[in-house]
C-alpha cells in the first residue's frame, strides 16, 4: 500500500485519538489503550492531550495485520494560510500557489490577525504567509503568538510588506518569520521561497 511521500514540512497534521479511532472505525478507548499498552506511539501536547502522527499509526496496523484505512495513505497537501487585510492580495497570492507546477497545496486565507490566530489553532497549517501591516493585530504579533506554542514551532511563516523599511524587517525576522519579502512580490521569487522553507519542488 502506497503511502504519502510528503515530507515533514508537508504531512498533515498529529492525530487526535478520537480521528485515529474514526479512521481504524474502532471506539477511541481502544486507541487509548493501545497507547497506553505501549503498542500505538503517541505524544502528549502541553494541555494533556494525546496526538499520533500518522505514520506511527500505519506502522502500528500494519505490525498488527489491521487493514489499512484509504483515509490514511492519501498524500497530503502542503497546508498554507494567507493572511492579509486587503481581499486582492490574498487573492494574488493563491493564485501564484495555484501556478506552481511542481507543488499543489491546500490554500485558505483571512483579512484579520485575530481570524488567522484561531485558523492556526484549528487547522494546522505548514506555512503561513503575511502582511506586517494589518489593523488590529499586526503580522508581528500574530507571528509571536503563532511561535510561541511549542506544538507550532515548526510552522513556517514568510512576512510580505509594501513597507520594507530596516525597522519592520528587522521586527518581523525577530518574531521569527524566515523571510520578509517586499509587495509587490515576484512570483517566482516567492515560489523558490515557498520550496526552500516546505522543502517541496525540484
Amino acid at each position: 500500500m502506497k503511502r504519502s511521500t510528503v515530507n515533514n514540512r508537508g504531512r498533515e497534521a498529529p492525530l487526535k485519538v478520537g480521528e485515529a479511532a474514526q479512521h481504524c472505525r474502532v471506539s477511541r478507548f481502544t486507541v487509548l489503550k493501545w497507547v497506553r499498552d505501549g503498542k500505538l506511539k503517541a505524544y502528549t501536547t502541553p494541555g494533556g492531550h494525546h496526538r499520533i502522527e500518522r505514520e506511527d499509526l500505519l506502522a502500528f496496523l500494519e505490525k498488527v495485520g489491521f487493514p489499512i484505512p484509504a483515509g490514511l495513505t492519501e498524500t497530503a497537501h502542503p497546508k498554507v494560510l494567507l493572511v492579509d487585510d486587503e481581499i486582492g492580495v490574498t487573492d494574488f497570492l493563491a493564485r501564484a500557489l495555484k501556478s506552481d507546477t511542481e507543488t499543489q497545496y491546500e490554500v485558505f486565507s483571512t483579512q484579520s490577525g485575530y481570524e488567522a490566530c484561531i485558523l492556526v489553532g484549528e487547522r494546522t497549517p505548514d506555512l503561513v504567509v503575511l502582511d506586517i501591516k494589518m489593523p488590529g493585530i499586526d503580522g508581528i504579533e500574530v507571528t509571536r503568538r503563532i511561535l510561541s506554542n511549542p506544538a507550532r514551532s515548526s510552522i513556517q511563516i514568510i512576512a510580505v510588506t509594501g513597507y520594507p523599511s530596516e525597522e519592520n524587517v528587522q521586527a518581523i525576522l525577530e518574531a521569527g518569520a524566515k523571510i520578509c519579502l517586499p509587495k509587490p512580490l515576484d512570483v517566482p521569487r516567492f515560489l523558490g521561497v515557498v520550496h526552500k522553507l516546505l522543502g517541496v519542488g525540484r
